[in-house]
């Protein structure tokens, strides 16, 4: 379409689109909803249910978001109402039991962590920044019309194809690809009657796509960023070594760490971690989320002054406690295990950093962060070759000797040497050192390790004499199966 059509065209739907609702009308009887009280009690309600019983109460809809960049189960959100709080009060109350909050945003009520509501205070992120529609004033007005789409934000072509038709604002999805569709969510809340910029970030923040606007004001669908993928080993041939995570892409990590044998004194902690890649920056770093699906921590030790050691059962699994210690340091650290889940950035190189609030247990996770996704080292920048070594020196994370032993289908056997040493500033230790030897299979093609097992020796530098339960040259063993979602 020749340039003077397509700014024609544009125009000619601003004007068309003068007589329908805007933005700030849907606000408007937003603020009116939440601002109700709703005379009736209910317990443990699923959100979606509760939602679709004030749609049939009201005899209205309501526009409602949960961002799934920021909430990694939205069947976990349960509602609890007495019947005295308005509707906004009700959603505070129960969200934040679950660390989010409710936002209003254009007429919608969004489900999303303190975090992530600051990435609806604006659009740049996803490329509809103020600065890029301001030479567009045509384009800004037709984004500002309420439209009523019928559509679901899980595959972006399909999605960007309803909303261009409904709008008659053209979106070139052609760089998307089927690879770029999510999974659908029943308990995922979306809205429908929603102005067309506000579908577009709905639709941007669950499946990573961003936009560009071009100069003549045309919209243009970017896929979802990526890390640097790896590449699947040639038979004898280099292979890269290299995680590759997509926002959006789903993994659970069993992960198995053992001291001591099970009749005397040990020290076990087994868990299964649930993860989302929630973005990946331009430089690569992917954001991940992990939320425990099991958490089992068993002990036998001397804690203090007693003679005779004390044994700690504690087993979390589904959403509960099956078994539950009511030890003062231990069961504390599960709860707030549990309660946190975990948060990391990491590298393509599997260079890990928590992000949130620490992760308990740190004297068994000891070669830093990575080991939580069961890669407990750093990858080599370069190909390799079978046989071929690498090495990463100490620093914030632990030292690594690597060597690629062999390539099988798809898989590469590599064989990591692991040396880690922490400081302490006071106390009964002053330092704690561990050497490790594991064994990690890499899917080379998913760009994801498949398993790890391994053994780590631990010695401990004493300041002075202490009853707790010391360990020099103990062995840890540590396992970890990975398993991407289908």
């Amino acid at each position: 379409m020749p340039l003077t059509a397509a700014l024609g065209f544009v125009l000619a739907m601003a004007l068309n689109a003068a007589a329908q609702e805007k933005v700030g009308d849907l606000e408007k009887a937003l603020d009116k909803t939440l601002s109700m009280r709703i005379d009736s009690s209910m317990e443990n309600v699923a959100l979606e249910d509760y939602i679709s019983f004030l749609e049939t109460f009201l005899q209205q809809k309501l526009a409602c978001f949960i961002d799934t960049a920021e909430v990694r189960d939205p069947s976990q959100i349960l509602i609890t109402s007495d019947g005295k709080d308005t509707l906004l009060e009700v959603l505070r109350k129960n969200l934040k039991t679950v660390d989010l909050v409710p936002i209003t945003w254009e007429g919608v009520v969004v489900v999303t962590t303190a975090k992530g509501a600051a990435q609806f205070k604006d659009a740049d992120w996803c490329g509809l920044s103020a600065k890029a529609l301001a030479p567009h004033a045509g384009l800004r007005k037709i984004l500002d019309t309420v439209f009523d789409f019928d559509w679901s934000p899980f595959d972006p072509k399909k999605g960007l194809e309803i909303l261009s038709k409904k709008s008659g604002v053209a979106v070139d999805a052609s760089r998307l690809s089927g690879d770029d569709a999510k999974n659908p969510d029943k308990h995922l809340l979306y809205p429908r009657k929603v102005a067309l910029r506000t579908a577009l970030v709905c639709l941007a923040r669950v499946t990573g796509i961003t936009y560009e606007v071009g100069k003549d004001g045309t919209l243009t669908a970017l896929p979802p960023k990526k890390q640097k993928g790896a590449r699947a080993p040639a038979a004898g041939g280099p292979v890269q070594l290299a995680l590759s995570l997509t926002p959006g892409d789903k993994f659970s990590v069993a992960l198995s760490e053992h001291l001591g044998q099970k009749k005397d004194h040990h020290f076990f902690v087994d868990r299964v971690i649930d993860y989302q890649v929630d973005s990946v920056s331009a430089e690569g770093i992917a954001k991940l989320k992990g939320s425990y699906r099991k958490f089992s921590f068993d002990a036998k030790a001397i804690f203090n002054d007693a003679v005779e050691p004390e044994e700690v059962v504690i087993l979390w699994e589904n959403g509960e406690y099956r078994r539950k210690s009511e030890h003062r340091l231990y069961s504390v650290m599960v709860d707030e295990s549990i309660r946190n889940g975990v948060e990391l950035n990491v590298d393509r190189r599997g260079r890990a950093r928590q992000t949130s609030k620490a992760v308990m247990f740190q004297n068994l996770e000891f070669w830093g962060a990575g080991q939580l996704l069961g890669l407990p080292g750093c990858l080599p920048e370069e190909p390799l070759s079978p046989a071929q070594t690498w090495s990463y020196p100490a620093g914030s994370s632990a030292a690594t000797e690597g060597k690629l032993l062999r390539t099988e289908t798809e898989v590469a056997v590599l064989s990591l040497k692991l040396e880690s040493t922490k400081k302490y500033d006071s106390g009964s230790v002053l330092e704690t050192r561990f050497s490790g030897d594991v064994i990690v299979r890499f899917d080379a093609k998913r760009g994801l390790p498949r398993e790890m097992k391994g053994s780590c020796r631990q010695s401990v530098v004493q300041n002075q004499t202490t009853t707790l339960l010391q360990v020099p040259g103990s062995e840890f063993t540590v396992e970890a199966t990975i398993t991407p979602a289908r």
